[in-house]
């Protein structure tokens, strides 16, 4: 077996060190990107519910007390539409009346759409991508807010976030297409 020339033992040092480095990159964005997701949950559960309702916050709340099979036959004028009112509704159901519980939906998709950015944005970016996309949103003002109003912001952004990364696992190359 021949002995390893100098050059292939310097290319193969070159490899390590260059692959120790991405690996430390990843895990220092990683560490940002969870650091994030600590810190925009603490924003968003600040003050929870405490405020009044104020606003566009009251337009779903006659719908959020109906039954299920009217939540599902309406489409409400103000713009409610079908899935913050069935969460509501389903979020009274499980927890009872009141003014945190209303706003649960938009929380809750908040918190997750925290979570769930950074893998949608890995996909398309890479890790490092995915760490700065992640602490964006965590200090968004303006998802902090939407994730304490009872309006369906927040859960609309959950849905584009898991949306997109649907559209994106389903055109990746090599993956074959159903129904042809």
């Amino acid at each position: 077996m021949p002995s390893e020339t100098r050059s292939n033992r310097s290319a193969r040092k070159r490899a390590n060190r260059e692959a120790h480095r991405d690996g430390t990159r990843n895990w220092l964005a990683l560490l940002i990107a969870a650091g994030a997701v600590v810190i925009g949950i603490a924003l968003r559960v600040d003050d929870y519910g405490s405020l009044l309702l104020y606003g566009d916050e009251f337009h779903s709340v006659e719908l959020s007390r109906a039954s299920y099979s009217r939540i599902f036959r309406s489409f409400d004028d103000p713009g409610s539409g079908i899935a913050l009112p069935l969460l509501q509704r389903i979020f009274h159901d499980l927890f009872g009346r009141g003014l945190w519980v209303y706003r649960l939906p938009a929380l809750v998709s908040g918190l997750a759409a925290l979570v769930f950015v950074y893998p949608m944005a890995r996909r398309f970016g890479g890790v490092p991508a995915a760490a700065i996309t992640t602490l964006a949103l965590a200090f968004s003002s303006i998802h902090v807010f939407y994730s304490h109003f009872a309006r369906a912001y927040a859960v609309a952004t959950l849905a584009g976030i898991g949306l997109v990364y649907a559209l994106e696992r389903a055109t990746r190359p090599g993956r074959g297409t159903r129904g042809d």
